[in-house]
């Protein structure tokens, strides 16, 4: 399955799209998600864009290097899976498991110019794993890409968060509709480029105008959404910093909301946060 037979975060694989073509890869991912079988979709189209070289930085889905990635047969990607304990329950990915990711990773790649790591469940990880992983998070080798897979994010160190660009794959239902998304985009270039206050406050009433708080907070999805983007492309003109406070901002007004502060006024308190 490449980037393009997915059917579902379509603002994730665009982002991917663009810094794949500026070779603006980051070498850890988080990819989020509640849905396991689309999170490991998910994976492996990046990694058959990351790898394929008949549609590079796509992917075709059907030549040979596509297929043995889709069966996971490709000396240049691994895969590491939570090891089942007997006949319990437990899942776990043990540290002998992260240690051997680290040899192969530290090895130059078999068949193509990069490796690939996909750790599944990776909030699954025994605490010395995670640990132990976090130097190769820090110092990756050259050319290396990691895709930490989860759908329980606040399980993990807030070390290896920190040192990941994290893609959150919503499911059918989070879907977030195309006017949602052009009136989030208005709203952060408005702030971005220091519009007066007169023009943001105008986007604001007319987002906050009838509006459930339900669809709110799908609106301040997508705000979040839109600054992940310019995380992922890189070369865009708003620094790093700027986008992590802006995001901090945002996940405010989210809280305020839910404890039933004014729609309009925590929309405000947000924008005068970020620097509106």
């Amino acid at each position: 399955m490449a980037f393009k037979d997915l059917k579902h975060s379509g603002h994730a694989v665009n982002a991917l799209r663009r810094a794949l073509k500026a070779d603006r890869i980051h070498h850890a991912y988080l990819l989020e998600g509640a849905d396991a079988k689309r999170r490991h979709a998910f994976a492996i189209a990046f990694a058959q864009a990351l790898l394929c070289e008949t549609a590079p930085g796509e992917g075709c889905g059907v030549c040979p290097i596509c297929r043995r990635i889709a069966r996971e047969g490709h000396m240049d990607l691994m895969v590491v899976r939570p090891d089942v304990e007997g006949g319990r329950k437990t899942r776990s990915i043990k540290t002998h498991a992260i240690e051997e990711l680290q040899k192969r990773l530290a090895m130059k790649p078999f068949e193509g110019r990069r490796n690939v790591a996909i750790i599944e469940e990776a909030d699954t990880m025994v605490a010395d794993a995670e640990n132990k992983f976090l130097k190769t998070l820090e110092e990756p080798p050259a050319g290396t890409v990691i895709m930490l897979l989860t759908g329980n994010p606040d399980a993990m160190l807030p070390t290896v968060l920190s040192r990941t660009l994290q893609i959150r794959l919503e499911s059918d239902e989070e879907q977030l509709g195309q006017k949602t998304m052009e009136q989030a985009e208005t709203l952060v270039h408005l702030l971005a480029k220091g519009a007066p206050y007169y023009q943001i406050r105008r986007q604001i009433e007319k987002i906050a105008r009838r509006a459930e708080r339900a669809e709110i907070i799908r609106f301040l999805d997508a705000m979040e959404q839109v600054y992940r983007d310019h995380l992922l492309q890189r070369e865009s003109s708003m620094k790093r910093e700027y986008i992590f406070h802006a995001v901090d901002a945002v996940e405010k007004a989210r809280v305020d909301i839910l404890r039933y502060i004014g729609i309009t006024d925590a929309l405000k308190d947000m924008t005068l946060a970020i620097g509106g």
